[in-house]
């Protein structure tokens, strides 16, 4: 197939390394231990924010019964479609799996590294936007009255410090948790697989059809994924959809500026490449005796040379 061919032609235009070496590189280095150190101190630092409180309903000088407030908050609390931990777990184990599969089939020099300092900056700016906006805002959940067994008379909740779980409604971490990494990991097989050429598979004779937008498709199931959990809270009562879908803002967001910090566009040239300056990095770290190839350098244009 005409696919395959070039998937040949530009694998041994790249520079590559084995994917043990490419994992043992990724893990094994200073680097990571930085970046975790950021990655811990972010979610401290967001989890420690004060947490902003809003009139609870009848206290605002006017009969509960007649505000608008209880309203919008009053949705019976239901259990979630997607747990807390299932939306945690799918995040690592989608991304961690499609980096593993693309170490083997598309062994790119330093593509492990730039996907694994990407995917934790990623995770990290999204969740301490979230953090932050959710103490800042302090907006209720639609199912706030019944979740924190609010009495209308004494004008207070009843079930202790569930009040303050409840007021954390903008944005939404659902969304931005799974959106952060999905639409990263979508990006990632995109660059990969270089749809932004176009991928033509021979049918029959001189016959063949581009398959680019089919391959494109595909690469986005895990966006997919990350709406449909995304919309499952505004299903479950949980979220207002403008919570959603700021939340889904924060986490694309996220995920889209730090891909392209360490990759190129998923659409160019060298779309499956880390950028020029940290595979050169990679490169000075390993060598033949690893079973790569010889250590790369920059032309005086800027091209990068085997």
């Amino acid at each position: 197939m005409a696919l395959a061919a070039d998937l040949s032609v530009a694998k041994a235009e790249t520079p590559t390394e084995r994917p043990a070496v490419a994992w043992r590189s990724a893990l094994c280095s200073i680097d990571l231990l930085f970046d975790l150190v950021v990655f811990v101190a972010l979610a401290v630092i967001g989890n420690m924010l004060p947490q902003h409180h809003r009139p609870l309903p009848g206290q605002n000088g006017e009969p509960s019964s007649g505000d608008l407030l209880p309203m919008l908050l009053d949705a019976p609390a239901v259990s979630d479609t997607v747990p807390t931990w299932l939306m945690f777990a799918l995040g690592v184990a989608v991304p961690l799996l499609s980096a593993g599969v693309l170490s083997v089939i598309s062994p790119i020099r330093g593509s492990v590294r730039a996907w694994l300092h990407s995917y934790l900056y990623t995770c990290a700016f999204a969740a301490i936007l979230v953090n932050g906006g959710k103490a800042y805002c302090g907006y209720r959940r639609p199912n706030f009255l019944a979740a924190c067994g609010f009495n209308e008379t004494l004008g207070e909740c009843t079930a202790g410090d569930l009040e303050n779980a409840f007021s954390r409604s903008f944005p939404s971490g659902h969304a931005a948790g799974s959106m952060a990494p999905m639409l990263h990991t979508s990006l990632l097989w995109l660059g990969a697989l270089r749809v932004g050429a176009p991928a033509r598979v021979r049918l029959c004779g001189a016959a063949s059809v581009d398959i680019s937008g089919l391959l494109t498709l595909g690469c986005l199931l895990p966006v997919v994924l990350a709406c449909w959990i995304a919309a499952s809270r505004v299903r479950d009562d949980a979220h207002h959809p403008a919570d959603v879908l700021g939340g889904a803002l924060i986490g694309g967001g996220s995920a889209t500026l730090w891909y392209l910090k360490y990759f190129s566009g998923p659409f160019g040239a060298d779309s499956h490449r880390p950028r020029v300056a940290f595979r050169d990095s990679t490169s000075r770290k390993s060598g033949p005796d690893d079973g790569e190839e010889a250590p790369s350098t920059l032309s005086p244009d800027g091209a990068f040379e085997a």
